[in-house]
């Protein structure tokens, strides 16, 4: 929530945000939802990346938060498809990598196909929360900066 200071009195203001959470484990996906409601998003949760792209067909989001690696369609895939089909939603990659240890890997080609933000598992209600609200104060993806 964002901290509103009107004269001597502190006001909260509720980050209200419409958010898509694609995830194929049940118990994080709750645990996340949690998070977010904490922070006053809306949220609207899938297990796989066909589930994620039949709820955005039927209804529109601020934020996607969706993990890598999931059965049927995975997240790299799910994110080509959003990028094709709603070029301006933004979108957090996460991976805890199914315990593999090259996680970052896959984060990496997450940002590289245009995700906003990436956050490794396991991580913080606050900074999930921070890296959420990161992803939503940006339009479009930042291209890489090259190298001099």
């Amino acid at each position: 929530m964002d901290a509103i200071d009107r004269g001597n009195q502190l006001l909260l203001k509720p980050n209200v945000a419409k958010t898509l959470l694609v995830d194929d484990d049940a118990l994080v996906r709750e645990i996340i939802a949690m998070a977010l409601r904490e922070g006053g998003h809306t949220v609207v949760m899938a297990g796989d990346g066909r589930a994620a792209l039949a709820a955005l067909a039927r209804e529109a989001f601020d934020l996607v938060i969706s993990d890598i690696l999931m059965p049927e369609m995975d997240g790299i895939e799910l994110l080509r498809t959003i990028r094709k089909r709603h070029p301006q939603l933004a979108v957090l990659c996460i991976s805890g990598g199914g315990g593999s240890r090259h996680y970052m890997k896959y984060l990496d080609m997450g940002m590289s196909l245009g995700a906003h933000m990436i956050l490794a598992k396991p991580f913080t209600p606050a900074q999930l929360r921070a890296a959420a609200a990161l992803a939503l104060g940006m339009t479009a993806p930042t291209p890489p900066v090259p190298e001099e």
